[in-house]
Order: structure tokens, then C-alpha cells, then sequence
């Protein structure tokens, strides 16, 4: 039986108690009194003006909200107008049922909460707690250190308690609450909050829903989060609900009816450790990480991306966005698969060579060369880190063992490492050439912790023979070559300025005795390339390539451009970004395309902060060279990139994936040495846009049969299929100053002549004053046969191996080789005769 309390040792108790409690008291409200002192000047005028951190919230195009940035509060502002009654009448209850009869403090209140604090801390009897009303945790949370338990901070409370209250309404004292309050994993405010817990804004929560988001209040660190400890939630919750019954803000049946909906329709499966940083919604995360960085070159200074509240308008379609994860994340898996088979068939087929790599190793005495030993040790180290890597972590930490514990993780690090710098990644970016907006952009395979890398923007990779048009632009501008100049293609070596000579071949050792300009692109072949790059000049086609791709700094210049001839196959190191805007330049009539992402960045108060894109408006207004290609290059090149799509690299791409698209499209594609890189860029009327495969690290391939016509382009033709839907159709603009003339396949003029040893005529077009001179009669004139019957040998000569089109094609300025045989129905043959 527990033993009676003497009366007169409680009652001594209590005296003491009271005495240290008073001494207590008015230390802390001298304490008080003189920090006061100090802030009372401070507090005229401003009491009123709290601050409240918000994120930032980033925008499309046509006003949908993309993701958010915030560091360690997520808010959202609600109104007092917007709260729900229950919510009100929840919160009232749970924290202050006296809010609007007092005038920000409670005497009964705070004692009761002082003693307390005083008897735990100085007797350790009972626990402490809180007695300050909602006005009072306020004030703590915007003017006091809620770490401190002391009087003195009570005292700090209270005076800024009662300030709130002189300065502002009921209403608005409740709203700042609602608003600036934690409610637990990172949510402050109820309103963020809301939709962390259930998805919805606290306007659609009934009174269970209320009363859950209210009890986190007083443990915003978990305690009774419903993610985290729910059965620590459910009797608070019951209890609140039953004093809300009793005052007749509710039925029992609906307290009992809200209370089952709630826990019956719970997420049992969601992470409790997680934050609204990790669950929050970012519908473009690789284009919104860009926003970003971005947003940081224009919120200087003071300002604060994450708590400031800024409203960030940009160009991303949503749609584009969508259509383009789902295209490259099945082009991905494509590419993905072939590589696994290429590298299966690629170890199966050097199994027969191991008695003769056996020879050599015992040979030369080299026991890693052995495959035996080789294939022992290799073995063991991909079952350790497949299989061993956990337990061999747990049990060195178990008993210390240093050596062993770093061996584990360098092991799985490396191993990490290995196995990403060896997974195919992938960028796309779509620019609307007209206004520069960018619309779509995709830096990796998944963005993640350990991915976020943007390719589309940051990656420097070589764009192979997708390099060609930029300086095959400078032949065309510069009018000593036109599309139907007569290139060289057979074997040919040329010497670097050091003196070392080079020797290009084209794709699967394809020659001829020579082809048109036109096709030469079209078909991606190196010989005529660098045939041109060399009648161009190096330092001409850098400095045009460099104007294209947006590179005005001499030191970058001379950094990404080496002066050799292998430049002209895209030996340079550049970014998706810069690709698509030298591309971009084609359709736009030859003048310059900005890349934009941010139109204007407001302010929370809706005042512009930035106006970005006028920025860049006036920019290019000012500048007198925004002319990168005269209108008629840019035609030209335009017309001539048509012809890869129906009669080159782009051709089964598109025949396979969009013959339904209502537009002229144009393009190139690219694949560097050793099939390490894959690129296709296309361009319609509208958008230009650049698809890349590849990989973080040099060393890797792609595998044959992952070149860019068979994996990149693909995936680019569905993607633009999908963005032109419902567009109405255009056509590329052709300005004054060009010249359609009717040639042969050897690019001379056509005369009629010529139809009588069977060549049929080739519309071509060319920028006034820069066609063809020699026509077919003065070929026939110097080989003596003008008036007599020339050999089938004198004619393939001519023809240079060329077939003749027909008149359709001719206007069309197509032009068709025999390089492929086009009528074939077998891809896999026209794929073989593809760079």
C-alpha cells in the first residue's frame, strides 16, 4: 500500500516551490523587461510586416505549375477567408479554445505552464508544458529562440505577443498562424501541409483531416505524424474530435464516420522518413534543375530562390516534355538491349581463341593474361560485388576491421562507377527557332541523386558527322561552291600543318569517281567532306562553325576547333544546346536563334524582377550581326538537309516512323568513331531539335548496330511526329536571290542535248549568279562527240554512276545515287552504306 504524504512536508513543498518560482519569475521578467527595451523602437511600424518564406514556383508555358524550389520549408499561403470552419474550430481547440476573448496572453495559463517548468527542471517532478496561447507561439516562432526553455524567453513572448496583437486583427493574427507554423516533414503552413499529408488544399479537408494536421503543431518533428507513428496520432485525434462533438461542431456520427473515412483511405505504404523536398512534384525535373541554375545568374545578392517566393514563367510544353521522356526512354531501352546482345555475341565469339591466348601467357609468362587465372580473379570480383558487398560492409564494421570496411566500399564505389560510366545516356532539346524558346530538354536516362548531370546543356561530346553543315554552310555562302558542285570520292590523303598525314575513309569503304555536293551531305560521305572543308579553308569553316554554335571567345575558339583535318568528321567537343542552335539558324532565315528558357521572374508581390526574354529582345535589336547566314545559304542548306530525309542517313527513320507528318522536315545525323556517340537533329518549319545517345565516359560503344540512322533518328522522327500534331502546315520560307536551274547528274546545265544521250534533268536551286557556267554541250564539244552517237562508257563516265531521277524528284531537287538501292526493302542493307 503507497504511503500517505505528510501535509506538512507538501505544504513546505509548495511554499518552496512558490518562493523559487517567484524568484524565478522576476529574474526572468527583468531579463525580460531589458531585452524589451532594446526591440521597442524596433517594433513601431513592423509588427505587422512578417515575413513568411515561400518557394518558388516555376511555370510553363501556358500557366501549369512545373515543380517548386525550396530548401527547408515548403509553404503555400492560404487566406483567413479560405480556412474551413472545422479547421478553425480544430485549431481553437487543440491550442487555444479562449483566442478571441483574450489579448494574446493567459495568466492561468502561463503559471500553470512556469510551474510546471520550474518543478521539472529543479525537482525533476512531472514533465513540462506549454501554456502559451496562439498569439504567444507565434511571436516565439518569428521573434524568440524555441529552444530556450527559460523564463526569460516566455517573457520575450509574451511582450511580442502582446505587440501582435495591437497591430493585427483576430483574423489576421490566425491566418499568419495557419501560414507560418511547421506541421511537420519539412510542410510549414497548413495549406502545404494538406497536400503533403492528402493531396488536396486544406479547403477540401473535413474535420478529422483538420484535426490530424493540428496536432501536428505540437510535434513538428514526428512524433504524432500519421507517416510515422499513427498510433500515436489516433487517440489525440479521437480526443479533439469528441471536444468538437461537444460543443456542437460536429455530430458523434459524423466525428465517427470522418474518423473511419480517414484511417480506411490511408496510405499504410508511404515513407515516413520522407520530406515534402523528396514527394514534391516536378513534372520536367531536368529542364526545372536548368530553370535553377539559371534563376541563380538573375536572384543575386539577397535574394533567395528558396524562400522568397518568386514566380518563374517559362517556355517548357509540357507535352513536348512528356512526348520526349517517353520516346528517348524507349529508344533508351533499344539501344540498351542491342548493346547487351552485341556484347554477348562479342564474348561468345572470342571463346575459340583461347588455346592461342593460353599459348601467349605461358609463354611470355603473364598469369593475368591466362583465361583460366583471368577469368578466376575477374569471377570472384563480380561475385563479391554483385553478391558479398553487404555482408563483408556489416561484418567489418562488427569487428573493426578497418582495411577490410574501405576495401568494401572502394570496391563497391569503383564498381558503381564502372558500371555507370558503361550505361548509355541520352539529352534531347527542342528550340522553337522563331522566338528561341526552349521546349522541351532532357539531360540524362533518370534524373536522381546520383544522375543529375544535365547532357542536354553541360555535356561536351563530339557531334561527329553531324558537324558537317556548319561548315558546308560557309561553301554554300561563300558561293565557290554550290549544291551541285562535283566532289572527289574515291581514296585520297591529305597532310596536316605538323606535317602527319591523314587518310578518311567513308562508311563501309564506299566509293566512287565522284558525286554532287548535295548528295555528299545527304549521305554523310567523308571523302567529299573533307574535300570541302578543304576548298572552304580551315580557318573560313571555324569561323563560321563558331558564329553557328554560338562561340565568340578567341580562347574557346581555338580550344574547340584544332586546326587538322579531321575537324571536318566533328572531332570537336560540343553540347546538344549549342548543336541545336547552330541548326536552328537554317530554318530562321540565317539569322541567329537565342536560346530561351525564362521569360520574367516575379516577384511575390507580382512585381517583375527580370524580364528576361525582353532582355534578350533588346539585345538582339541592338546587335548589328545577328545575320549568321544570308537568307539564301540558309535556304540552300536547308533544301539540300531535306534530301538526307528522303534520300540519305534520315531516310528509313522517317519512312518508318513519320510519313504522317504534315511538314517539310530537314536534318543530319551523326555517329563518331568506334559508334561511341549517336546524334540526329531535325528541323521543320516550327522546332529544331537534337537527339544524343552515348556515354559519360570515353572507351564505350554504342555497338554497329546502334549508329545514329538506326538509333537516334528514330526516336527524333516519332518525337517531332508527336510535338507538329494538329499544327497547321508551313513551308520553309525562300527568299529573293535564288535561282532554280535545270542540270545534269554530273552538275553541269542541262540542254536538250542532253536528253538525247539519255540524261534526263535535275532542278537545282542556287543563289543568283552563282550556277553552273558549263553546260552539256560544252562537255560534248571538248569529247568530240557533239554530233555523233558517244559510247554507254563515255555516258557512265559522265554520270559519274549516278542515275537519272525523274521529273518529280528533279523538281524536287532530290537527286538520287546508286550508292544505295533505295528499293530494297531489306533496312539492314541500306543501313550498312550509312555514316
Amino acid at each position: 500500500m503507497a504511503q500517505k504524504q505528510n501535509p506538512f512536508y507538501l505544504t513546505t513543498l509548495l511554499l518552496f516551490g512558490s518562493l523559487t518560482l517567484g524568484i524565478a519569475v522576476m529574474l526572468g521578467i527583468l531579463m525580460g523587461l531589458n531585452y524589451t527595451r532594446s526591440l521597442a523602437v524596433e517594433a513601431r511600424g513592423n509588427v505587422g510586416q512578417i515575413y513568411l518564406s515561400t518557394p518558388s514556383v516555376v511555370y510553363a508555358h501556358d500557366g501549369q505549375v512545373v515543380t517548386e524550389f525550396f530548401g527547408n520549408e515548403r509553404r503555400e499561403l492560404i487566406t483567413y477567408q479560405d480556412l474551413p470552419i472545422t479547421t478553425i474550430h480544430a485549431s481553437l481547440i487543440r491550442e487555444d479554445k479562449d483566442f478571441f476573448d483574450h489579448r494574446g496572453y493567459s495568466i492561468t495559463g502561463t503559471v500553470r505552464a512556469a510551474i510546471n517548468t520550474v518543478m521539472a527542471k529543479l525537482f525533476g517532478f512531472g514533465r513540462m508544458t506549454g501554456g502559451s496561447t496562439l498569439t504567444q507561439q507565434l511571436s516565439g516562432h518569428i521573434y524568440a529562440d524555441r529552444g530556450d526553455i527559460s523564463i526569460s524567453r516566455k517573457v520575450k513572448e509574451l511582450w511580442w505577443a502582446m505587440q501582435i496583437e495591437r497591430h493585427l486583427t483576430k483574423q489576421e493574427i490566425l491566418e499568419t498562424y495557419m501560414n507560418k507554423m511547421p506541421f511537420g516533414h519539412t510542410n510549414y503552413g497548413i495549406q502545404a501541409a494538406s497536400r503533403y499529408f492528402f493531396g488536396h488544399g486544406i479547403q477540401e479537408a473535413d474535420a478529422a483531416q483538420s484535426v490530424a494536421l493540428v496536432i501536428q503543431l505540437s510535434a513538428p518533428s514526428g512524433r504524432f505524424s500519421p507517416l510515422k507513428y499513427p498510433d500515436a496520432l489516433i487517440p489525440r485525434q479521437e480526443d479533439v474530435l469528441s471536444r468538437m462533438v461537444e460543443r456542437n461542431f460536429l455530430t458523434q456520427e459524423e466525428a465517427e464516420r470522418q474518423m473511419q473515412d480517414f484511417w480506411q483511405n490511408h496510405d499504410w505504404s508511404r515513407d515516413g522518413s520522407s520530406t515534402a523536398f523528396f514527394e514534391r512534384i516536378d513534372l520536367a525535373p531536368y529542364f526545372s534543375e536548368h530553370i535553377r541554375s539559371e534563376s541563380m545568374n538573375y536572384l543575386t545578392g539577397r535574394r533567395n530562390i528558396y524562400t522568397d517566393g518568386y514566380k518563374i514563367y517559362t517556355t517548357v510544353h509540357l507535352d513536348h516534355q512528356q512526348a520526349a521522356e517517353e520516346e528517348l526512354n524507349a529508344g533508351l531501352e533499344r539501344a540498351t538491349n542491342i548493346l547487351n546482345t552485341h556484347r554477348a555475341s562479342y564474348y561468345n565469339a572470342s571463346a575459340p581463341n583461347v588455346p592461342s591466348i593460353e599459348g601467349l601467357a605461358l609463354f611470355f609468362n603473364m598469369p593475368r593474361l591466362r583465361v583460366e587465372g583471368g577469368r578466376a580473379y575477374r569471377e570472384s570480383m563480380d561475385y563479391i560485388t554483385q553478391n558479398m558487398i553487404g555482408d563483408l560492409d556489416i561484418a567489418t564494421s562488427i569487428f573493426g576491421i578497418r582495411r577490410a570496411n574501405n576495401v568494401a566500399i572502394n570496391t563497391y564505389n569503383k564498381e558503381r562507377s564502372r558500371r555507370n560510366a558503361g550505361r548509355i545516356e541520352t539529352a534531347l532539346i527542342t528550340v522553337e527557332q522563331e522566338s528561341g524558346y526552349i521546349t522541351a530538354l532532357i539531360g540524362g536516362s533518370g534524373f536522381s541523386r546520383s544522375n543529375q548531370l544535365n547532357r542536354a546543356t553541360q555535356a561536351k561530346v563530339m557531334p561527329g558527322s553531324s558537324f558537317k553543315p556548319l561548315y558546308y554552310a560557309e561553301a554554300i555562302a561563300s558561293g565557290n561552291l554550290t549544291a551541285a558542285t562535283r566532289l572527289d570520292n574515291y581514296p585520297k590523303t591529305w597532310i596536316n600543318e605538323d606535317g602527319t598525314y591523314y587518310r578518311p575513309e567513308n562508311y563501309n569503304l564506299d566509293y566512287n569517281d565522284g558525286t554532287r555536293l548535295r548528295m555528299a551531305l545527304a549521305q554523310s560521305l567523308n571523302i567529299p567532306a573533307i574535300t570541302v572543308l578543304e576548298r572552304v579553308g580551315i580557318d573560313a569553316a571555324i569561323a563560321r562553325a563558331a558564329r553557328l554554335l554560338g562561340i565568340q571567345d578567341p580562347m574557346e575558339i581555338g580550344r574547340t576547333f584544332p586546326r587538322v583535318w579531321s575537324l571536318g568528321l566533328g572531332i570537336i567537343s560540343t553540347s546538344p544546346m549549342q548543336m541545336v542552335r547552330a541548326f536552328a539558324v537554317f530554318p530562321n532565315q540565317g539569322e541567329e536563334v537565342i536560346p530561351i528558357s525564362i521569360k520574367r521572374i516575379l516577384d511575390r508581390n507580382d512585381q517583375v524582377v527580370v524580364d528576361v526574354e525582353a532582355e534578350v529582345r533588346a539585345t538582339q535589336n541592338r546587335s548589328n550581326d545577328r545575320q549568321i547566314l544570308s537568307p539564301q545559304a540558309a535556304f540552300i542548306m536547308t533544301d539540300i538537309m531535306r534530301t538526307s530525309v528522303t534520300n540519305g542517313t534520315l531516310y528509313w527513320a522517317h519512312r518508318n516512323n513519320a510519313t504522317a507528318l504534315n511538314q517539310p522536315i530537314a536534318g543530319k545525323t551523326g555517329t563518331t568513331q568506334n559508334w561511341s556517340d549517336a546524334w540526329a537533329i531535325a528541323f521543320t518549319p516550327y522546332y529544331t531539335t537534337a537527339v544524343w545517345y552515348g556515354f559519360d565516359k570515353g572507351g564505350y560503344t554504342l555497338s554497329i548496330r546502334n549508329e545514329a540512322s538506326s538509333s537516334a533518328a528514330p526516336v527524333l522522327m516519332r518525337y517531332m511526329l508527336r510535338i507538329h500534331e494538329g499544327l497547321p502546315r508551313r513551308d520553309f520560307i525562300r527568299p529573293g536571290g535564288i535561282s532554280e536551274i535545270a542540270i545534269t547528274a554530273d552538275g553541269h546545265r542541262w540542254t536538250p542535248q542532253a536528253e538525247l544521250y539519255g540524261f534526263s534533268s535535275i532542278r537545282e536551286y542556287f543563289i543568283t549568279g552563282t550556277g553552273p557556267e558549263e553546260s552539256f554541250d560544252d562537255i560534248a564539244d571538248d569529247l568530240g562527240t557533239k554530233n555523233e552517237t558517244i559510247s554507254d562508257s563515255i555516258l557512265e563516265a559522265i554520270r559519274g554512276g549516278e542515275e537519272q531521277t525523274t521529273e518529280e524528284e528533279d523538281w524536287l531537287g532530290l537527286g538520287v545515287s546508286n550508292d544505295f538501292e533505295l528499293g530494297n526493302s531489306d533496312e539492314e542493307n541500306f543501313l550498312d552504306g550509312v555514316s
